[in-house]
């Protein structure tokens, strides 16, 4: 983290409100207790730089009175081997304490790949912070791993519904809801739910305004009208577009002899162009817009 020199003014400060302040271990113990709290992001879990100081925030933390106590203790938590820092809850830097970890890892096919990458501050020779993104399940040590085998999916999800908000509220900001996703997945067979993950995530990325929902078993997007569907096969998963056949595909991932309905096949372990497949989903949304 990049520090910067508080500039809000100094409001009187009281025994009750100095004593409710925590150090590194308090702050790590804060952790240890809710399982997954956001660092400073405003949402349905506790806030990591409200617990330091013991008071609401109002605005930056970056202008409190308090700013480097807050600065100094967070860097030690996000800094310690039993917190991993993603961004699980709606996109927004979120602590998880290692003790979920196992239960993270073992449905981890539920979460998409960017809310299950480690994001880490490094020091750079010059001086300053960059964020370092280590992707899932690079991050996970193996005696994890080996936990995460010996529970049950179930049991999983029981440990982690104890410590976050609803599931609509931990998913995909403009993609998928993670109440949908998961609800669609359920229905996809583990080999085929990795292309799923991916192909909402570019979705999200290339058309943030669509709205989801399951249509004909079918996870569909749209704006005003209907956009693309990700439609489960027993081999494969097809990505199905409407109005396809007016669209620009110079790669010819469309297939189909429709009238306006095209589809692109997607094998699990085949590799995926992704700027193609954007570019196709861009000028749908912007179709189905117009």
């Amino acid at each position: 983290m990049q520090q910067h020199a508080a500039t809000g003014a100094r409001s009187p400060e009281t025994p009750d409100v100095v004593s409710r302040r925590l150090t590194a271990a308090g702050a790590l113990a804060f952790v240890r207790k809710h399982g997954v709290v956001l660092v400073s992001a405003k949402g349905t879990a506790p806030r990591l730089t409200e617990a330091i100081i013991g008071e609401p925030i109002k605005g930056s933390w970056w202008t409190h009175a308090q700013s480097r106590q807050i600065y100094a203790v967070l860097g030690a938590v996000t800094e310690s081997d039993e917190v991993l820092v993603c961004r699980l809850i709606n996109g927004k830097l979120t602590l998880v304490h290692r003790r979920l970890w196992p239960s993270l890892v073992r449905v981890a096919s539920r979460f998409s790949p960017e809310q299950l990458t480690q994001v880490r501050d490094e020091h750079t020779p010059s001086g300053r912070h960059m964020n370092h993104e280590v992707p899932f399940p690079q991050w996970v040590p193996p005696e994890v791993m080996e936990q995460a085998k010996r529970i049950g999916e179930k049991e999983a999800l029981v440990a982690l519904s104890a410590c976050l908000p609803p599931m609509s509220n931990v998913g995909h900001v403009g993609g998928a809801p993670m109440s949908v996703l998961i609800e669609f997945l359920e229905t996809v067979q583990p080999e085929r739910r990795a292309v799923i993950r991916e192909l909402d995530a570019m979705i999200r990325k290339a058309a943030p305004d669509l709205v989801p929902s399951l249509k004909w078993r079918n996870l569909t997007y749209q704006s005003k009208r209907n956009v693309c569907s990700l439609i489960n096969h027993q081999q494969y998963v097809n990505l199905q577009v409407w109005g396809g056949a007016e669209l620009e595909d110079p790669s010819c991932l469309l297939q189909g002899t429709g009238k306006g309905m095209r589809h692109i096949r997607f094998v699990p372990g085949a590799k995926i162009n992704r700027p193609a497949v954007v570019a196709i989903i861009k000028q749908a949304a912007k179709l189905a817009r117009a």
